[in-house]
């Protein structure tokens, strides 16, 4: 097998890893479904905290218009709050409401659990392996955007 098959055959196992673990591996699936687009919001809030629509829809690569329609609907299910900034009311800032910060935090554990499951047939060692091995493609990849 050469460099491009054995390329195209990790590609299509972490594919199906990824489908293991992110909905056909066991776990209940959380109750509020989102978009895509709409979970790229909510992570974004979670890991970065509160954001300025702007900014974050420049983060995110969509139109502010685009995020707006998709923070609507975070909002009408009580995920999301938005306010204007004091100094400029032209500026709307986000920020996660506790229940959207118990739904991220219900995720994560639904996650760990899929992939404590999916990766149970490795040893230790394998997964330090494994890390090292990401940590080493994360590192080339990032030295390659400065």
């Amino acid at each position: 097998m050469d460099r491009t098959q054995l390329i195209a055959e990790i590609v299509e196992d972490m594919a199906s890893m990824r489908r293991v673990a992110w909905g056909h591996g066991g776990t209940k699936p959380l109750k509020r479904k989102l978009t895509h687009a709409q979970m790229g919001i909510v992570c974004m809030l979670t890991h970065a905290g509160p954001q300025y629509l702007k900014d974050l829809a420049a983060r995110l690569q969509m139109t502010p218009s685009a995020a707006t329609q998709l923070v609507n609907g975070l909002e009408h299910n009580h995920l999301v709050t938005r306010s204007s900034d004091p100094n400029d009311r032209r500026k709307i800032r986000l920020a996660l409401t506790p229940l959207g910060k118990r739904m991220m935090a219900r995720a994560h554990q639904e996650r760990m659990k899929s992939f404590t499951a999916l990766l149970a047939p490795l040893t230790d060692a394998e997964l330090r392996q494994w890390s090292a091995l990401q940590r080493k493609i994360i590192a080339k990849k990032s030295s390659s955007h400065v």
